[in-house]
């Protein structure tokens, strides 16, 4: 008899812990999705209508990460020459 009810409160336990995670996780989600909606203001864009989003940068070093992932994005690092010219005023 001892075991049965030993066993009845794990097996609600583990129910108890499951449930924990999963609503933990659905939070986290839902900050995740905060975070990134949030992500382009904290980073100083600026919307400004019936102009491009890269005219809203004001920052250098924001205009310089931009250009980085743009370059990634396009399929890899920057040649020798890009890197020249990037340079130049």
């Amino acid at each position: 008899m001892l075991f049965i009810i030993l066993r009845a409160i794990s097996a609600a336990a583990v129910w108890y812990w499951r449930f924990n995670t999963a609503r933990d996780a659905a939070r986290e989600i839902g900050n995740t999705a905060g975070d990134l909606v949030n992500a382009p203001r904290r980073l100083g864009f600026r919307r400004r209508a019936n102009a491009h989003p890269v005219e809203g940068v004001d920052e250098p070093d924001l205009a310089i990460a931009a250009i980085s992932v743009a370059f990634l994005d396009l399929s890899g690092m920057p040649s020798r020459d890009d890197q020249k010219r990037l340079r130049q005023p």
